[in-house]
């Protein structure tokens, strides 16, 4: 090989490396996933959708969007019911009845090292009949709670089955879950580490 090729080669894998290194970091600073772990990106996800949330009511898909995206997690999913202890970092005021209570069934458990939250079945029909009401609130209503206690931000809401249907395709809500779903709503308790 003489020295011309030899540069040639040296040229096409600095090339190679290069180009690949711009893709892997694009591919790392654009997915929605990856990025999450950036701080940068999520601070500008909690702005935006605490805009959304102090002015308008909470829209299911913009929270689910926001909680899978600010914090990238994993989903425990039982429809049957989670336990308690089987729900680890989940607040104490969120402490809820175990399954076996008709009232409260936990069907999803939503864990980050940002976010815990929990998706719930119930027969409540307002916020204060689920938790009480703390003074330092950002938003209340009788069907959506959003107050922060030091770094950590606690929202609460009370939606319809309906709502609840746009975002979570776990349940069969024309099927078998039909009776199962029929006269309730859908809790959802959320904690948020801001920092």
């Amino acid at each position: 090989m003489d020295k011309t090729q030899k540069i040639k080669t040296s040229h096409d894998n600095l090339m190679f490396f290069l180009i690949f290194g711009i893709i892997l970091a694009s591919f790392f600073l654009l997915n929605p996933k990856t990025s999450s772990f950036l701080k940068m990106d999520r601070e500008k996800e909690w702005e935006m959708f605490m805009h959304t949330l102090i002015d308008d009511p909470i829209n299911p898909q913009v929270f689910w969007k926001f909680r899978e995206f600010y914090s990238y997690g994993s989903i425990l999913y039982n429809k049957a019911g989670i336990a308690n202890k089987n729900i680890t970092s989940i607040p104490e005021e969120f402490l809820i009845p175990d399954a076996k209570n008709a009232n409260n069934n936990p069907v999803l458990y939503f864990e980050s090292n940002k976010i815990a939250s929990v998706d719930i079945i119930t027969d409540a029909k307002t916020i204060d009949q689920v938790m009480s009401i703390p003074k330092n609130t950002i938003k209340y209503d009788k069907n959506e709670l959003v107050y922060q206690s030091g770094d950590n931000v606690t929202i609460a809401f009370i939606k319809s089955i309906s709502d609840l249907r746009k975002v979570n395709g776990y349940l069969d809500y024309d099927g078998k879950d039909k009776s199962m779903l029929e006269g309730k709503k859908w809790l959802n308790l959320t904690r948020i580490k801001l920092n």
